[in-house]
C-alpha cells in the first residue's frame, strides 16, 4: 500500500473522506462522515462533503446536538443544538443562551448587557442600573438599583403591577423624591 511517499490506493470512497480502519483493526475502509475540503485542505466537514469553514458540522437527522462538550459523569457542559441554541450546564437548552447554573461578568466595569431596542441593564462600582431604551440622560448616585431617564422615556419611571393586584408599588421603608421630600412611610400592613 504505498511507497516511501505513504499514499498509495486503497479501496475507493468519496473525494475527501477520511478513510479509518473497521473494528478487525485490518481493513481500511471509507464509510466515516469526517471529510477535508477536496479544494481547501486545511476545512474539515462533520457530515458533510464541502466544508465551507475551517470546521463545518451538519447533522443528517435533525435532531443529534450538533456539538457537545461532555465527560462521562457529565454530559451538559458545552451543547449546540441543531436549532442553533447553546447551552452551558444543560443538555437541552430551550433558547439561544440556555445557562444551567451561576453567571459571571467580569472585566473592566460597567459590565452591560445590551438588547437591540437599545434597553441595558449595567453593573458599576456595585450599582446597578436599568436603561429603558435610547441614550441614559439620568445618572448614578448613591442608591443600590437605578431606574435611569433617557432618551428612550420621559424619565426613569418604574412601575409594577400584577393582573391580581391593585398595588403599583411596595415598600417598607420610605418613599422619596430626588430633591429629598419624603411623600410617605408605609408600615408593615401598608397604610
Amino acid at each position: 500500500v504505498g511507497g516511501s511517499s505513504g499514499s498509495g490506493v486503497v479501496n475507493t470512497g468519496t473525494a475527501g473522506q477520511i478513510a479509518y480502519y473497521a473494528t478487525d483493526g485490518t481493513t481500511l475502509t471509507a464509510t466515516s462522515s469526517i471529510f477535508l475540503s477536496a479544494t481547501t485542505k486545511n476545512y474539515v466537514g462533520i457530515g458533510t462533503t464541502t466544508p465551507a469553514y475551517k470546521l463545518t458540522i451538519n447533522s443528517d437527522n435533525g435532531t443529534d446536538n450538533l456539538f457537545q462538550i461532555a465527560t462521562t459523569t457529565n454530559q451538559g457542559i458545552f451543547v449546540v443544538t441543531n436549532q442553533g441554541y447553546v447551552g452551558i450546564g444543560t443538555t437541552s437548552p430551550t433558547s439561544r443562551l440556555d445557562v444551567f447554573g451561576n453567571l459571571t461578568l467580569s472585566g473592566t466595569a460597567p459590565q452591560t448587557i445590551s438588547f437591540t431596542g437599545g434597553s441595558k441593564i449595567f453593573d458599576s462600582s456595585g450599582k446597578l442600573s436599568l436603561q429603558a431604551g435610547g441614550t441614559a440622560t439620568g445618572t448614578n448616585g448613591t442608591a443600590s438599583i437605578y431606574f435611569l431617564a433617557s432618551t428612550g422615556v420621559s424619565a426613569g419611571r418604574f412601575e409594577a403591577a400584577s393582573s391580581s393586584s391593585s398595588t403599583y408599588l411596595a415598600t417598607g421603608g420610605t418613599i422619596t423624591y430626588s430633591s429629598g421630600y419624603a411623600i410617605h412611610t408605609f408600615t408593615s400592613n401598608g397604610t
